[in-house]
């Protein structure tokens, strides 16, 4: 992303960030003070409407435990002959239009007046409330359908005492009062605009709820529910809150749709103890929050306002930061093309300013230098002018590049071979598995005969020559394989065995054969001189290593000089990138120069390189070696050293590979881990000294451990390593006659345990 956009999103992100965390704390802060006043105020309202539903019940109990108490009612016992009972009950007038039916029944269950003349007569002796009266009790049902009337009611039942003996029951009076009164009781009042009146208008979110839940109250809109939906079946949160006798308010999903619901429970009124009623009151959440909808539509058209007018302040400001770093970044391509000719046209004593002008002294030193610097054509030339074969492998064995020489011999393409293991040119008896360990253990190999496998499947016979690649460090680079093709000498040779066959079996014909004899060694010199001529190449390794070497002192420099302005650089700085790019393509070069080190020299085991060696001097070098890693990864390495100083007879660049590889792999073992501690223990016995090297890292598997020695043999994934190092490790401790030994537990860690003779001459 560009300079430009950059600055502008800061400065957007900047702006708008916190005016979005304000708008929406207060979004938040507004959604919940409006769901706690109207939360508050439906449960209000349902309190109010449950208490005055409690209230008119209390009032028709009253009623009805009244009219069971009129001297009157003594009638019952006659059977209401002279009608009297019928003709209170006709004079209720208003009162009885609130009730499906009014019967006063005698003590053996005999309906003998009644509001509904049809019902006189009928005999009432199962029914549950006369059974509770006849034996005293007042009968206060809850609501129910009535097939009698056809109508959903609410029974009122009082016994009718004896006048001079209140012990005795000789009736009951029956009062089923409308459960359609309800929609009337929960009317509240409403004035009506530019009048005194009021308007008696339903509240229109109300539902009366049955303790099972059965709706028996229900706003017009939902009138249609009434009697036959069951909000608890429904499972309706503040429907069981309210069954279970609490009061308060809850949100939760009615219908599809969010709803804010005030819920109460009927507590009965005086004497009445209630139904066990409940009040529910729905709102929509969408229109209850609309207010705080809106606010949110206002906090959005604000942030809208202020993204543009920053955008327009941004596009002014970055003008005046961007157009000379673009210019440095114009001059920066061109200077990463190789045209160190250019110059940033900035003059300032500002920052960028100060910028402009240590780059163009860069431009200037990097120009001066590229005088020293050998064309990489050059090298390129050496390598495609040989004659003979040159393949350069990586530590894992993977073909990385190859001369024109070496497909010619072979039969393949580039592209087929660079990528491909070695062991598609030595073939699946070889699969370069021994001429790698040979070269990590020796350095290099000198015209050894080999057989390359060609793509048609020939076998090619080679003088094979080989050298490693290391860095400034030590560490393996790759490997470098030069081999002339000898398959003219091996055509030789073989004509010359036929012709020896063929003297041996007679020697009658060796007159004749003379002259094919002289030919044949003709020939076989000429192969010979081929084979010196080759020899003769393979010292151009040598030459080749030297020119790396005197490259690799200005390049270095070059290098220091680039870090070192890196160092100095502030991280935000533009120059940074610049030298970050800069040290990059140093690298490159070095790297270049480094690949052509292929014959730098590694000790073998001939007695003449053994030396004393202090055992103690040669893990501290390594320690030192690896010392950047193990401060990176936090590592804490601690030494037991014995007192006295331990001296072993020993090639010290060998035994230096040894530990390096053992501490590397403890390193690696204990990289990412909580406990990451490495444990070096030397001791020095009668004979030998004993090294322990013990790291708390991921351990070894018990299956791998018969393995951990074998040649290109790793756990470690792809690309981290070769397998190589522990098989070298071996070799050479057995080369000084000592012995290694592993002990590990998987999740707890590893231990080496190396022993080496003292410093006793082989």
């Amino acid at each position: 992303m560009k300079i430009r956009p950059k600055i502008m999103i800061i400065f957007l992100l900047l702006s708008l960030v916190p005016l979005i965390i304000i708008g929406m704390i207060s979004y938040k802060s507004g959604e919940e003070t409006i769901k706690k006043n109207l939360g508050a105020a439906f449960q209000q309202i349902a309190h109010e409407t449950i208490n005055k539903v409690d209230i008119v019940l209390s009032e028709v109990s009253q009623n009805v435990n009244a009219w069971s108490e009129q001297e009157l009612m003594q009638e019952v016992i006659t059977g209401d002959v002279d009608g009297k009972i019928s003709s209170f009950i006709a004079g209720l007038g208003y009162d009885r239009g609130h009730f499906a039916v009014i019967d006063v029944i005698n003590e053996k269950g005999e309906v003998v007046a009644s509001s509904d003349p049809q019902l006189i007569g009928s005999y009432v002796l199962d029914e549950d409330y006369f059974k509770m009266c006849v034996n005293g009790h007042a009968h206060r049902g809850d609501v129910k359908y009535e097939k009698s009337v056809n109508n959903w009611v609410v029974d009122f039942s009082f016994p009718i005492k004896a006048e001079f003996e209140e012990e005795k029951i000789i009736g009951v009076l029956s009062a089923k009062w409308k459960a359609d009164d309800l929609y009337n009781i929960i009317h509240y009042k409403k004035k009506i605009p530019g009048t005194q009146y009021y308007d008696h208008v339903m509240y229109d979110h109300i539902i009366l709820m049955r303790k099972d839940g059965l709706i028996i109250c229900a706003p017009e809109f939902m009138r249609n529910d009434a009697f036959k939906r069951n909000l608890i079946e429904e499972g309706l949160a503040a429907a069981f809150l309210a069954r279970d006798q609490q009061e308060g308010y809850i949100v939760e999903i009615v219908g599809g749709a969010n709803a804010i619901i005030g819920y109460d429970y009927s507590v009965g009124y005086g004497a009445f103890p209630g139904l066990g009623w409940a009040a529910l009151v729905v709102e929509d959440a969408k229109t209850a929050f609309e207010p705080i909808e809106r606010l949110k539509m206002i906090i959005i058209a604000m942030c809208c306002g202020v993204a543009l007018i920053i955008v327009v302040v941004s596009i002014f400001i970055t003008r005046k930061i961007a157009n000379p770093i673009l210019e440095i970044s114009h001059v920066a391509n061109k200077v990463s093309q190789g045209d160190f000719d250019g110059k940033v046209n900035y003059i300032s004593s500002d920052e960028i300013g100060i910028l402009a002008a240590s780059f163009n002294q860069m431009i200037y030193d990097l120009r001066e230098q590229k005088k020293q610097l050998v064309d990489k054509e050059y090298v390129d030339n050496i390598i495609k002018s040989m004659g003979d074969s040159l393949i350069v492998i990586n530590p894992g064995a993977i073909i990385k590049t190859s001369n024109q020489t070496t497909l010619n011999i072979l039969g393949y393409e580039m592209d087929e071979l660079v990528g491909a293991h070695i062991g598609k040119v030595f073939g699946a008896a070889q699969t370069g598995a021994g001429v790698i360990s040979d070269l990590l253990q020796k350095d290099y190999i000198k015209s050894e005969e080999r057989v390359y496998l060609a793509k048609d499947g020939r076998k090619i016979p080679v003088i094979f020559s080989s050298a490693v690649m290391h860095d400034l460090q030590g560490n393996v680079l790759g490997i470098v394989c030069v081999a002339h093709d000898i398959s003219a000498r091996k055509e030789l040779e073989a004509a010359l065995e036929a012709q020896r066959r063929e003297l041996e079996v007679s020697n009658e014909k060796i007159g004749e054969k003379n002259s094919k004899l002289e030919e044949l060694l003709l020939k076989f010199k000429e192969s010979q001189s081929l084979l010196i001529h080759s020899e003769k190449m393979s010292a151009t390794g040598v030459v080749v290593a030297g020119i790396a070497h005197e490259l690799n002192n200005p390049m270095m420099g070059i290098l220091n000089f680039i870090q070192y302005c890196i160092e100095t650089a502030p991280a935000k700085d533009e120059r940074y990138e610049i030298l970050q790019d800069a040290e990059r393509a140093t690298k490159l070069c070095i790297g270049i120069v480094e690949n052509l080190l292929t014959f730098s020299r590694r000790d073998n085991f001939d007695n003449n390189n053994f030396r004393e060696a202090d055992c103690r001097e040669i893990i501290d070098r390594v320690l030192n070696l690896l010392g950047h890693q193990i401060r990176k990864e936090k590592i804490t390495v601690t030494k037991d050293y014995a007192a006295e100083s331990v001296k072993i007879w020993a090639t010290e660049g060998n035994m230096q590979q040894v530990f390096l590889n053992i501490i590397n792999n403890a390193v690696y073992a204990v990289s990412g881990r909580e406990s990451r501690d490495i444990h070096i223990k030397l001791r020095s016995g009668s004979k030998f000294v004993n090294v322990s090297i013990a790291d708390t890292g991921t351990g070894i598997d018990a299956k791998d451990m018969p393995k951990i020695l074998d040649p290109f043999f790793s756990t470690k994934p792809a690309g981290k390593g070769t397998g190589l190092g522990l098989s070298i490790t071996h070799t050479i401790i057995e080369n000084h006659n000592g012995t290694l030994d592993c002990k590990s537990e998987p999740g707890k860690g590893t231990v080496f345990n190396i022993s080496l003779p003292l410093c006793v001459k082989k």
